[in-house]
């Protein structure tokens, strides 16, 4: 049988013979991740500019497509790993296919890599929850340094996890719910959860939902304590806020990040064109926990920029009918 390849951005790969479904025991190529992948670079692109010789780890590199295009588009120094030896070997063959010498491939577990050395960037995208290598990963990073981060454990993050109920052993218990803006709370529940783990203060530069999954990007400042609370939320009155202590007569979620999702100066930098960037640079200093439409206006609902004018607010990115205010 002849090798499978697919071209992406800078890099051409040989893929394995796949099903459609990425799955925790073999190497997969999702192009339902291109996005993501594309977002990834224009973020390290713009974060990594003034550095020299900087340094990334991407642990769960699988077909090595994150990794090569990390090394070719940034010319960082890359650091790949993968726990499977015939994911290492597709790297291997993957990098000398396009030419790109700047990158090691390690065979071993995620924490190893991620505590060998001080890295620059670290991207998690592993299969499920980054939770377990977030400890790893923050002891792998440099103090100034940028966290990237994918979570597919969608059920859990909303709430709707069968048997388990709101409460997420893997995140030390903090608590998701069941809502019109769950997926603002899921990502604000991943940020809370780096957050707790770091003695730095955060500042996630962009916070995304879209697809299957979210995404976050963080920086880290100084030593410092971080922006931990609640959601409040009372779903006959749809109020809802956020703050350090538990209100009263609401519904909650948390302990979870209650600060900004975006630096809007540094996305309006980004080299990156699409519409969900544009909606994210509008909602950025907005107020957080976005409305649905339908919350807010009952029967048949008005043009959306009607809306946008009357409840003085912005568009979201979370979603197409949904609006948060400013």
């Amino acid at each position: 049988m002849s090798p499978n390849y697919v071209s992406e951005s800078s890099v051409k790969i040989q893929i394995p013979t796949q099903d459609t479904r990425p799955s925790a025991s073999s190497a997969f190529y999702n192009p339902r991740m291109k996005l993501n992948r594309d977002l990834s670079m224009a973020v390290a692109k713009e974060f990594l500019k003034n550095r020299k010789q900087a340094c990334i780890c991407e642990p769960f590199s699988a077909t090595g497509i994150r990794a090569l295009r990390y090394a070719k588009e940034t010319k960082s120094n890359v650091f790949a790993g993968d726990i499977r030896k015939s994911s290492v070997d597709l790297i291997q063959k993957n990098a000398k296919l396009n030419q790109i010498t700047n990158i090691e491939v390690f065979h071993g577990d995620a924490n190893e890599l991620l505590t060998a050395r001080k890295y620059d960037l670290i991207d998690l995208d592993p299969f499920g929850t980054p939770a377990p290598f977030i400890d790893s990963a923050l002891q792998g990073l440099k103090a100034n340094g940028m966290l990237a981060a994918t979570a597919t454990d969608m059920m859990a993050l909303c709430g709707v996890a069968p048997k388990q109920g709101t409460a997420m052993p893997k995140y030390d218990g903090a608590k998701a719910m069941k809502c019109e803006f769950v997926h603002e709370v899921a990502i604000r529940l991943l940020l809370g959860f780096i957050a707790r783990k770091s003695k730095r203060i955060i500042k996630p530069v962009l916070s995304l939902s879209t697809d299957h999954y979210i995404r976050v990007f963080v920086k880290f400042g100084k030593i410092g304590k971080n922006k931990i609370g609640y959601v409040n939320y009372n779903p006959k009155t749809g109020k809802r806020s956020v703050s350090k202590i538990k209100k009263k007569n609401f519904k909650h979620a948390g302990p979870l990040w209650i600060g900004k999702l975006w630096d809007k100066p540094f996305l309006k930098k980004l080299d990156f064109q699409h519409k969900l960037l544009d909606f994210m640079i509008e909602e950025a200093n907005g107020k957080p926990l976005f409305y649905t439409t339908r919350e807010l206006v009952k029967g048949i609902q008005p043009p959306i920029k009607e809306l946008l004018k009357k409840f003085k607010a912005t568009r979201t990115h979370f979603k197409p009918q949904a609006i948060r205010k400013k």
